[in-house]
């Protein structure tokens, strides 16, 4: 209940702030913070609230930025964990083997993937680096996981932008039936069914 009572007030503000020149910026800075504070959670319903209130361009700078900022977070967080070395003798020499084959053979196709859906990418890049992949590998990685996130915010900004121009379009065509409506003469319509006035007329006579 909590969760959701702040989601909704996050949502609330977020609304207020949509349209301020700073907003997109401030979005492309919690996708960097995300590998090191975990607040990218925020980032989904500010970016949905965004797209419903915004143009496409502005739709697209936020795509972007945010696609830009998880990048760069990303090789910043690659950078620190290749320098502390964490994991170091902490992983079965066989099993680092195996994987680094895999990694080795699908490790691209696995951050375009991460990108693609609304996975956490922390741990491909902690098996990445820990598995010491060539330095063109891991940007090869990190460089599909931002474009995997930028065809997502892509994909949901279209599907927003679409769901407007349905509803628009629905909305203009039942105000036009109803303009059209009031705007009849009151002759027109009883000309449109004379027999059934007439009836009406008659029961009412010999009432």
């Amino acid at each position: 209940m909590s969760g959701a009572y702040s989601r909704s007030r996050l949502v609330t503000w977020g609304a207020t702030k949509v349209r301020a020149s700073w907003f997109p910026w401030f979005l492309g800075s919690l996708s960097f913070l995300d590998y090191f504070c975990l607040v990218g959670f925020a980032v989904p319903p500010l970016q949905g609230v965004a797209f419903t209130a915004v143009s496409a361009r502005r739709a697209t700078l936020i795509c972007c930025l945010c696609a830009g900022g998880a990048f760069l977070g990303s090789w910043c967080f690659a950078l620190l964990l290749g320098h502390f070395d964490i994991l170091a003798g902490r992983i079965n020499p066989d099993h680092a083997q195996q994987a680094s084959e895999l990694l080795r053979n699908w490790g691209a196709l696995a951050g375009l993937v991460n990108g693609l859906c609304p996975m956490p990418g922390i741990p491909l890049i902690v098996a990445a680096v820990t598995l010491e992949l060539e330095r063109f590998r891991l940007l090869l990685v990190l460089t599909l996981l931002a474009l995997g996130r930028l065809l997502r915010y892509g994909a949901t900004a279209a599907a927003v932008f679409a769901s407007k121009a349905a509803i628009n379009t629905r909305a203009g065509a039942r105000a036009k039936v109803v303009t059209e409506n009031t705007n009849k003469m009151p002759e027109d319509r009883g000309q449109r069914h004379p027999k059934t006035r007439q009836g009406k007329i008659l029961e009412a006579r010999r009432a």
